[in-house]
């Protein structure tokens, strides 16, 4: 597992994301599920499971 940390532009850290087996999970920055995607179908769904676009915007849910 690889932990990609994303921080602002003073270093406070937003989040992460874990990437896993072709599957990228952001968390924020308390640790809380924020989406997934998944490269094999190419999409990227919301700590519900829903459908939030085609492609990798996991940033975005931020």
């Amino acid at each position: 597992m690889v932990r990609h940390e994303l921080r602002d532009v003073r270093g406070a850290l937003l989040g992460w994301i874990d990437s896993d087996s072709g599957v990228d999970t952001l968390r924020d920055y308390r640790g809380a599920l924020k989406g997934t995607y998944n490269a094999r179908h190419n999409e990227t769904r919301d700590y519900r499971g829903a459908l939030v676009a085609k492609g990798n915007v996991l940033t975005r849910l931020l």
